[in-house]
């Protein structure tokens, strides 16, 4: 089945035949591989189950649909998550931790991603807290080339992610056209610099050539008094116990038995009264949901589920963004049909 024909046989399905003709056309550049017609399916399902009309599906959100199934899906990078973060993101859930937890403490901030963005800005927020940063995939090198673009790297040189200076569709097209070579160019750039670097004890963490740079261990430019980083996974994380975990836009990539463990490691990795705050939140707590829990004798119990009510009548995609069946928070906020008239009198 053609992409073009998959988009034809989801609107029949899920809308009845009656997805605008733009809404089509920017579906139909969704990637032609199986992990990308499921997320589009799972996302049509719930807007089925929400009564979403067709109407309202716009080609904006199309648009996006078929980007971030070209970018960013697992399916993308060998099966890997992305390591991708944004500044701000976490704002308002910073300001949560302070609510609920006071001015100083200790919080650790599982799947930080990189470069770290929010773990820095939950460092420069809670600035009488510890903060730790964990993620199994912090890379051992970090380059920029002299257009701007980025690749994280392992202890190998292996490419594992790469990411325009400027992501639009035309930049993330011309290093995603053709993915093999850009991960065989930037696998080379960074041989190059590693040669320049020099291999001796004296040698320096960071390298700069012909406007492109180099660091090594680069989260070790990040951290501050207050900031750490540990490279671990979840399973073998061993650290102090935390009066906050915090882990975003994680666990919607793994399947329920997965999330069970997790909530059993999360729990370990908590003081007695600690918080656990989880789920999604894609920039400054819009297309959010997320769930707290609290640590009492030893057991973990939710206190409450939280969303951003773009959830109800979502303009972009986030609140549709599912990567395994049956994920539970989306089902909690699935979204309502509004009519128009009744937006404009709120």
């Amino acid at each position: 089945m053609t992409v073009s024909t998959f988009v034809q046989d989801l609107n029949q399905r899920r809308f009845n035949g009656k997805l605008a003709a733009p809404a089509i056309e920017r579906l139909e550049a969704l990637p032609d591989r199986e992990d990308a017609r499921a997320f589009l399916e799972r996302a049509g399902a719930l807007m089925q189950r929400a009564g979403m009309p067709a109407q309202d599906f716009s080609p904006f959100q199309g648009e996006m649909f078929a980007s971030i199934a070209s970018h960013l899906l697992p399916g993308c990078w060998g099966g890997r998550v992305p390591p991708i973060t944004l500044a701000g993101r976490h704002v308002r859930i910073d300001q949560l931790v302070r609510k609920f937890s006071g001015d100083r403490g200790r919080l650790l901030d599982i799947a930080c991603g990189f470069p770290p963005l929010t773990t820095i800005d939950s460092s420069s927020a809670l600035r009488l807290w510890d903060i730790v940063g964990v993620d199994r995939s912090l890379p051992e090198y970090f380059v920029h080339d002299q257009h701007g673009n980025y690749c994280v790297y392992d202890e190998r040189g292996e490419a594992l992610y790469f990411q325009p200076l400027i992501p639009t569709k035309d930049s993330w097209e011309a290093l995603l056209g053709d993915a093999e070579s850009s991960a065989r160019k930037f696998e080379a750039l960074l041989a190059a610099l590693l040669r320049r670097r020099g291999n001796g004890a004296d040698a320096p963490l960071n390298v700069e050539h012909d406007g492109c740079t180099l660091s090594v261990h680069p989260v070790h430019d990040y951290e501050a008094p207050n900031l750490r980083f540990i490279r671990s996974d979840l399973e073998s994380l061993v650290t102090e116990p935390a009066d906050v975990v915090r882990c975003f836009n994680m666990l919607m990539y793994f399947d329920d038995a997965f999330r069970q463990r997790a909530l059993g490691h999360f729990s370990r990795l908590l003081s007695d009264g600690g918080l656990l705050i989880c789920g999604c939140d894609w920039a400054f707590s819009m297309e959010a949901r997320y769930t707290t829990y609290r640590k009492t004798n030893g057991t973990l119990a939710p206190l409450e589920f939280a969303f951003s009510l773009d959830n109800l009548v979502p303009i972009g995609i986030l609140t549709w963004y599912t990567l395994q069946p049956g994920t539970a928070e989306a089902h909690l906020s699935r979204p309502v049909h509004v009519p128009a008239q009744h937006v404009a009198e709120v």
